[in-house]
């Protein structure tokens, strides 16, 4: 996917958010890793979930309709004035439905405030027979490759996961607060709910190069 050096900026309008979730579809080749360049490329707010819909499609859904909106008109404002969308050349976007909230929409507000990015902390928690390739493992055996979009190690107590859904990232949430009140691996392993990286810049900074959760960090580079 060539990358282009033209941008939109996007103005949320100040008004009160109606209750509706948004879904848009970007068509272009399906190519590896276009799931993940997408989701690097919105910024207007959190998602419920992004799937691969054919060969040549990909649905997004937006928990709020205006924030679909708004990468929309982002992206035709750029196409207009660059010659391409917000995903790049080749990729366009359309705008699929606005839908009423149902529970799994609901489950993103509070006091749930479910998202698809999940943190996990507890001290040393990458040692004492865990590591972080055992973590990720067993993390894909929960929901599978398919449906994660990345996985980071800051420190020797400190992870995070983002998926490609809030169900994926319910299904690991529920396991790891059954597990944490065992003894185990991961036991006393706090993991919760946090902001979107699709509503929320998230920083990845990883600390003390000497540790194996770094090597880890660059194999699994995103």
């Amino acid at each position: 996917m060539p990358a282009t050096a033209c941008f939109a900026s996007t103005v949320l309008p100040e008004v009160y958010v109606e209750p509706k979730a948004g879904m848009i579809r970007i068509i272009g080749p399906v190519v590896r890793d276009l799931l993940k360049h997408i989701t690097r490329r919105i910024h207007e707010g959190p998602l419920l979930e992004i799937r691969q819909e054919s060969r040549e499609s990909v649905l997004v859904t937006f928990l709020h309709a205006t924030h679909a909106m708004a990468f929309l008109h982002s992206s035709d404002e750029m196409e207009k004035t660059c010659g391409s969308s917000r995903i790049g050349h080749g990729y366009k976007i359309e705008m699929v439905e606005t839908a009423d909230w149902k529970e799994e929409h609901l489950r993103m507000n509070q006091p749930l405030r479910e998202r698809r990015r999940l943190s996990f902390a507890r001290k040393k928690m990458f040692s004492e027979g865990m590591n972080p390739t055992r973590w990720e493992h067993d993390i894909h055996r929960l929901v599978g490759s398919m449906n994660i979009d990345f996985l980071f190690v800051f420190n020797s107590g400190n992870a995070t996961v983002v998926f490609n859904s809030t169900a994926a990232a319910r299904v690991v949430h529920d396991a790891f607060q059954r597990w944490k009140d065992v003894p185990g691996a991961y036991h006393g392993v706090l993991v919760s709910y946090s902001s979107d990286p699709c509503e929320k810049e998230l920083i990845l900074v990883r600390e003390a190069p000497r540790l194996s959760y770094n090597r880890y960090n660059r194999r699994n580079a995103h």
